[in-house]
């Protein structure tokens, strides 16, 4: 894919190109490979800068419709799905029954993956269900809510979206990317979560108010469903670093977000 600091294009392409990018169909790479377009390019940051003002302007004063109440009921009743027929209680009970027994053994086998046979208990849940975000975040068509290198845009974004975000830092020069940032849902309640790039490999970063119940002993690192996870303790939150690269290298991401952080 190429930007406008490539050799010049047509006006028509660059614009559907910052379209794109503010409307967040680029993947993780190419928009951060179109930041650095807009940096360089007074152009192309005028247009961003008047297409955010119009679409403020739009969010504020655009009248909005509510759906008649007939064409409410005409669509419900066109496309809604007959009603399952009903199963004796017996029947039924011994379906629920069965469902949870093999949801549970399920559950269990994939948050004990590599941490023995200890019994499942709510860390594990939470080790689960962080590890769960980090693998649909490298399913998707980008890992991120928000994509961007900048720290001052990952930083107010998170922080609108959700009480208390993490310090954002930029790792860059370490070899640590800053990739963007993301809500995930752990134990019920959405969390933030950085991500990081370190070569070819992504770093989920979710960050857990301590004073939520599952808190972490500090400097634990533990493999969730193949997947390395380190987490500290620092300041306001349980931090829980996610990936597939080799520990040492973990290891030396968590240093330098802590050091950086301090």
């Amino acid at each position: 894919m190429t930007f406008p600091s490539d050799p010049p294009r047509e006006d028509a392409d660059r614009a559907l190109l910052l379209n794109a990018h503010l409307d967040g169909e680029l993947d993780a790479a190419d928009s951060l490979a179109f930041e650095h377009s807009i940096k360089a390019d007074p152009a192309l940051q005028a247009e961003q800068a008047r297409l955010l003002a119009l679409k403020g302007a739009v969010e504020r004063h655009a009248t909005r419709y509510t759906l008649p109440a007939n064409v409410h009921r005409r669509l419900h009743r066109q496309f809604a799905q007959p009603a399952a027929p009903r199963l004796p209680w017996r029947a039924m009970a011994a379906s629920i029954a069965i469902s949870a027994m093999v949801a549970s053994a399920g559950t269990y086998v994939a948050l004990t993956s590599g941490l023995g046979r200890a019994p499942q208990t709510d860390m594990q849940d939470v080790l689960g269900s962080i590890v769960a975000g980090h693998q649909r975040s490298l399913l998707a068509e980008r890992p991120v809510d928000v994509a961007s290198s900048d720290r001052h845009t990952v930083k107010p974004w998170l922080s609108n979206k959700i009480a208390t975000s993490p310090p954002v830092v930029d790792l860059a020069d370490q070899g640590f990317m800053l990739v963007g940032g993301r809500i995930d849902i752990v134990a019920g309640r959405p969390v933030p979560t950085l991500v990081y790039r370190h070569r070819e490999h992504l770093i989920s970063l979710t960050a857990v108010p301590v004073r939520a119940p599952q808190a972490v002993r500090a400097d634990e690192a533990q493999s969730v469903a193949g997947y390395r996870v380190l987490s500290w303790l620092a300041g306001d939150f349980s931090y829980f670093a996610v990936s597939d690269m080799l520990p040492a290298e973990l290891t030396d991401f968590s240093q330098r977000y802590r050091e950086a952080t301090l």
